[in-house]
């Protein structure tokens, strides 16, 4: 829930790490998720979406310079991941505060985290996120916009 206050004492990275999941053979490996982030910018802070694939990690998604990132609803994400996939894929999300001065946010906020060997068109987002109706749903279970 959006409102927690990161501390904002300098630090290195820090990471929240999915367990391996053998990718092998994907043929459209999609990472997909729902963000609601509140950052500040560099060079107080950054973030990062990464991929570890037969390379080693892999930065799909950064924060950048100024403005900050002021999420005010559930955003969807999608990240095409298919060139590292393999037998030891992993996923994680971080951030760091190089410098002092970082505004309190409430710094990453993700659900619904899946990794999924589909083509955009047949993971069709059906609505927008609300309480009762969240994540993804097939064509066939979306009617007239709202999910069943």
């Amino acid at each position: 829930v959006p409102g927690y206050v990161v501390d904002n004492y300098v630090h290195d990275w820090f990471w929240l790490t999915s367990p391996t999941i053998d990718s092998t053979g994907a043929a459209n490996l999609h990472l997909i998720f729902w963000r609601w982030l509140n950052s500040d910018y560099l060079p107080y802070m950054q973030n990062a979406v990464q991929v570890k694939g037969p390379a080693g990690w892999t930065q799909v998604w950064e924060s950048g310079e100024s403005p900050p990132i002021q999420d005010s609803k559930w955003v969807f994400q999608d990240f095409d991941v298919t060139e590292h996939a393999g037998p030891e894929f992993q996923v994680r999300f971080g951030f760091t505060i190089p410098i002092t001065g970082a505004m309190p946010v409430s710094g990453w906020n993700v659900d619904d985290v899946m990794v999924v060997d589909q083509t955009p068109e047949e993971f069709k987002l059906c609505c927008d996120y609300v309480s009762d109706c969240q994540g993804l749903y097939s064509p066939g279970n979306c009617v007239s916009g709202t999910c069943e």
